[in-house]
Formats: C-alpha cells, structure tokens, sequence
C-alpha cells in the first residue's frame, strides 16, 4: 500500500514536471523574437541582400526599415542613389524567426 502511494505521487510530481516545462516553453516562443527592432531588421536585411545581390547594395546606405503588424514582419529595402538605373533591392523578415518572406527588386 505505501509503495503504491509513492508510486502514485512520484508519477503525479513527474506529470507536473513536464506540465510546466511545457508551459515555459509555450510562454516563451510567444513573446520570443528573433528580430524585436528596427536596427536589428536592418542589419539583418542588410546581410542578406549583401549576400544575395553582392556589395553593391552597401552604397545604397541607409537602409530603411518598416514594421509590418498585419504580417508581424519587417520590410527591410537599399534605396538606390537618385539618378541610379535599375530598382530597389527589398527583403521582408518574419519578426518571429527571422525567415525571409520576400526578396527582390522593385522597380523593375
């Protein structure tokens, strides 16, 4: 009797263990963001246009980013110098994960 109430309360300490290990977890990824801020957007976006489209890209300082609430994502984009040929390289970035959603020129 008294190895079963034991049994029965060891299972019991275990189940809420991993109830609130779960619950953190959960907790955690809803307020977790990869990219929280604009300066953290741009540097982001600037790598990965940087990477994609080559240096280039660095001339078209500043960079611009927009909150985009409706999709919880940044819009990151190198506006070209004002008489440049060609369109505006542009990088959306889910807030969450920072997962490119988007990536190309505009303009053209």
């Amino acid at each position: 009797m008294e190895k079963t109430k034991l049994v029965v309360i060891i299972i019991f300490l275990l189940f809420l263990n991993i109830f609130q290990f779960a619950w953190n977890h959960i907790e955690y990824r809803k307020y977790a963001t990869a990219v929280p801020d604009e300066q953290t957007a741009i540097e982001i976006g600037k790598a990965i246009l940087v990477a994609t489209f080559g240096d280039g890209m660095l001339e078209g300082e500043p960079f611009e980013a927009v909150y985009i609430p409706n999709r919880k994502a940044w819009w990151v984009a190198s506006p070209l110098p004002y008489n440049a040929v060609g369109g505006t390289p542009q990088v959306i970035i889910r807030e969450r994960d920072a997962k490119v959603l988007s990536l190309s020129i505009s303009g053209m």
